[in-house]
């Protein structure tokens, strides 16, 4: 997943739409018609695809280099008039007359006058010239009299005199293809002036497919509707993406010139696709389905062996769906699953899929495919089908099977209570201990994320203790370390799961695994961590024991882990891939923890703008969920990055909201970071150390080391003393943590100011990702070097947090801020003077050059060598990172 640096909000959504991800190709075509030789570039592609756009590009870059260019729009009204696409060039008295050869002429005293320079022709929709245009054209091509710049659509005929100029062996052909999946999100992100949530991101980018126009008419739309917001510093979708009127219009445009007989084609494409292409010759004859190929409406991939046929466009389908009535989408539907139950290999999605087509069909559903079909779903992770599947089954017919399938449906969608109604009735059904272990769990996980309840969470699971054998009874103690992990207790749940003997089975099969997991992060053995999140992954149940844990929940459990561990790329690679999946999967809870994975990676690499935006997705999430009590993570997060930034406004709201959500365990010694960064923020840094050592305090107490670790050291960063960097130091004996070892060495160097150790320090962090912590470090190393008196040392590592600070988002942190009044920058004289020194001129060829007096310019020399801390002009070139040359003088 691609991160750009998030911009402010501005004025006019979409008031801008800058030629993004088309670099390349405005390039080739720059280099063919701005060459020695006139030369003829088509540009080729889809209605949208941005062929104009780019031609536009390239024509205002040569117009730019003093060549004069011509613009001619080709139309269909003008398409049959002689030379109706360049009457607006030609003088008035020629226009008006009936000469041919006294147009030609006039259009070539224009185009190409005797001793001017060849000129460009920018062409739009070449394919629409008529044929005197088209042949006159040709022959200003074939004298190299101009260079041409053509679009045309893939699917149109050029009239015949430029066949052979704009597709022959002398022309260049760029075929023009839609957006990548970046250069989309950085289109979207740079038009509407701030970053675009994923589900929103992908929705725009599905419905598109990439086409610019498509895309920004869809977003335009969006935004007019108040389905696309600005919310919490991201663009968020709000509900469907609506549809427009102008989209259709293009789209229904193609539509009209498909043929009658192909209307069967689209229809079923657009209901099922994709479908077999064997399926489709048997509705029409195969020259027809060549012809929608070559018009671009169909397209065909082998897959497994197998010939699969797509509509050329998501929007072809949306358009021909829109038109299609509900009894003849209901014929065509029953068609297609009578062709497709005839089959004997279809594959698991397939059968899933037919079990869905049915319903919409409004055929008679046997009960028992609607079950296997929300097995199937639920195994694909897909559950909105499961649930839609699920739910015809369990109201007709209740079972646990049904109930669980169900409620742990609706239970990820976020319907949560509408999926404790669902349990309520299971556990009245449920007989046997494997089924009431599972109602249990389930229940307990409502009452924990959806309630913010862990008493009532773990009331659930005692409810049914007594009731159990041993074996089971010891599976439901690795769930009760799943409440105290979640709710603020991660070293009595450790202790709790070390305790059970049958803790690495039990965790792989009921899901204890992400627990288990977390809690050895926090308890700084992140390496063995990962290792319970593999493990707990591979062992995931199948669809014989309904379970909450999702694979995706085992990404975040292993970004985590990474991330505490220091492995902050490893850890973004685990949250971009297992955002996506939640994104795809539909799974709205499971986004808002990756959402905070990605805020706190981003707060440790010093990004805190890009954090406040990922927090402030985590809070709209939570908000829509309504998941009060897991809320406060977020909007914790969102004050620390707000005050890493300086932007005291948000820190107070931040803190009245966060007053006033329920209290919430996890992560809860961290909601002190950010009262002690509130606390900086508003100047008052002895409140801000003691709020960071108390919340280190309770970190210790809980299990929450790596939480702990956090805290000190920002309590440090903040100007606390040695017992804060000692007792930081105490906590690194046995974990695996390259973070808190880091953080522990960055400590003691800073309340020793021990320069060498300090430097050291830089390059930990730096190799880490964590450019803000190796930025402040090198501050407080050179201002460590300065005070020994080594200026040379301290001039570079100066230099160095210059370089890394770069990437900190206008970080304003404590020490960042300390900085610039402890260097002493060069006047822009003496810098003057230093360059040119540090480049090998002498004193006098100096003085000569600045208008100075030799011994003016070797006053400056001597303050720069004082500032620097260097004694010769060697090392001036050396500290200013300047190439010295021979035969300079002192």
């Amino acid at each position: 997943m691609q991160t750009i640096e998030p911009a402010e909000q501005v004025d006019g959504p979409l008031g801008s739409w800058p030629c993004v991800g088309r670099s390349v190709l405005v390039a080739r075509a720059l280099r063919a018609i701005s060459g020695p030789l006139s030369a003829a570039v088509l540009l080729r592609g889809e209605l949208g695809v941005g062929k104009t756009r780019i031609a536009e590009e390239a024509a205002a870059r040569v117009a730019n280099d003093g060549m004069v260019v011509h613009r001619i729009l080709a139309t269909s009204a003008t398409h049959n008039i002689p030379f109706g696409a360049v009457a607006h060039l030609l003088p008035a008295e020629v226009r008006t007359g009936h000469d041919p050869l006294a147009v030609i002429a006039g259009l070539r005293d224009v185009l190409a006058p005797v001793g001017s320079p060849r000129c460009v022709l920018l062409i739009d929709d070449a394919p629409l010239l008529d044929n005197a245009t088209a042949g006159f054209f040709a022959s200003l091509l074939a004298a190299s009299a101009v260079s041409v710049l053509a679009t045309a659509r893939v699917d149109e005929a050029f009239p015949d005199a430029l066949v052979g100029p704009l597709l022959g062996d002398r022309s260049l052909t760029i075929d023009v293809e839609p957006l990548s999946a970046d250069d989309v999100d950085t289109l979207l992100h740079l038009s509407l002036g701030g970053p675009v949530d994923a589900v929103a991101l992908n929705a725009l980018r599905d419905r598109s497919a990439g086409n610019p126009l498509f895309l920004r008419e869809l977003a335009r739309s969006a935004v007019d509707a108040g389905t696309l917001r600005f919310d919490q510093g991201l663009w968020c979708l709000k509900g469907e993406l609506p549809r427009t009127a102008r989209l259709r219009e293009l789209v229904e445009a193609r539509l009209d010139a498909v043929v009658v007989e192909a209307r069967p084609v689209l229809d079923v494409l657009a209901l099922c696709e994709p479908v077999d292409l064997a399926e489709l010759e048997h509705l029409v004859p195969l020259p027809l389905l060549a012809d929608l190929e070559e018009r671009g409406m169909l397209r065909v991939s082998e897959r497994a062996g197998r010939l699969l046929a797509t509509l050329g466009h998501p929007l072809h389908g949306e358009a021909i769906r829109l038109s299609i009535p509900s009894l003849r989408a209901r014929v065509v539907l029953r068609d297609h699953v009578a062709w497709m139950e005839r089959s004997d290999h279809l594959s698991e999605s397939e059968r899933l899929q037919c079990a869905l087509w049915r319903l919409d069909a409004g055929l008679p559903t046997d009960l028992d495919e609607l079950l296997v079909g929300a097995r199937l779903a639920t195994a694909a992770d897909d559950v909105v089908s499961a649930a839609r599947l699920a739910r015809q089954v369990f109201d007709r017919e209740p079972s646990v099977e049904s109930g669980m399938l169900l409620g742990n449906s609706l239970f990820h969608t976020g319907a949560f209570e509408d999926a404790d109604e669902v349990f309520r009735v299971v556990a009245q059904l449920a007989t046997d201990p494997k089924q009431r272990i599972a109602v249990a769990l389930s229940r307990s996980n409502y009452f924990l994320w959806g309630l913010g309840s862990p008493d009532r969470a773990l009331e659930a699971l005692a409810e049914i203790a007594d009731s159990l054998p041993d074996r089971e009874r010891q599976h439901l103690a690795t769930e009760e370390a799943n409440v105290m992990v979640f709710s603020g207790h991660p070293g009595d749940a450790l202790t709790h799961l070390e305790a059970v003997a049958a803790e690495r089975q039990a965790s792989g099969t009921f899901g204890a695994g992400a627990a288990l997991s977390t809690a050895l992060t926090l308890a700084g053995r992140t390496v063995e961590a990962r290792r319970v999140a593999t493990e707990a992954l591979e062992n995931r149940p199948g669809t014989d024991l309904p379970g909450l844990v999702s694979p995706e929940t085992h990404l975040v459990t292993t970004g985590m882990a990474l991330l505490e561990g220091g492995d902050v790329a490893g850890a973004l690679d685990a949250a971009g891939r297992g955002y996506e999946l939640a994104v795809s999967d539909q799974r709205p809870l499971t986004q808002f923890w990756f959402a905070l994975l990605f805020g706190r990676i981003h707060l440790i690499q010093g990004t805190a703008r890009t954090a406040l935006a990922w927090f402030n997705r985590a809070r709209g999430l939570a908000a829509g969920l309504g998941l009060e009590g897991p809320k406060r993570i977020a909007v914790a997060g969102a004050i620390t990055a707000s005050a890493m930034r300086g932007e005291t406004a948000l820190v107070k709201a931040g803190i009245a909201e966060l007053d006033e959500l329920p209290p919430f365990g996890f992560f809860a010694p961290e909601e002190q970071l950010a009262r002690g960064w509130a606390a900086m923020a508003l100047a008052d840094p002895v409140a801000a150390r003691e709020t960071l050592q108390r919340g280190a305090r309770h970190g210790i107490d809980t299990g929450h080391l790596t939480s702990a670790g956090w805290l000190l050291h920002d309590a440090l960063r903040f100007g606390a003393g040695r017992d804060a960097a000692d007792l930081l130091a105490s906590l690194v004996p046995g974990t695996d943590s390259l973070l808190l070892a880091a953080r522990a060495d960055h400590g003691i160097a800073l309340v020793t100011r021990n320069a060498p150790e300090l430097a050291r320090c830089v390059d930990q962090f730096e190799l880490l990702g964590c450019r803000l912590l190796a930025a402040e470090a090198a501050v407080a190393a050179a201002d460590a070097a300065r005070s020994a008196g080594d200026q040379r040392g301290a001039t570079a590592l100066s230099g160095r947090a210059s370089r890394l600070v770069q990437g900190c988002e206008g970080a304003t942190t404590p020490a960042l801020a300390s900085a610039a009044a402890a260097t002493q920058p060069l006047s822009e004289r003496e810098r003057e003077v230093a360059l040119l020194a540090a480049g090998g001129l002498s004193s006098k060829e100096i003085a000569e050059r600045l208008f100075l007096s030799a011994r003016t310019v070797n006053n400056h020399l001597q303050h720069v060598y004082d500032k620097l801390g260097v004694r010769k002009r060697a090392e001036l070139a050396q500290v200013l990172g300047v190439d010295a040359t021979e035969g300079g003088g002192s």
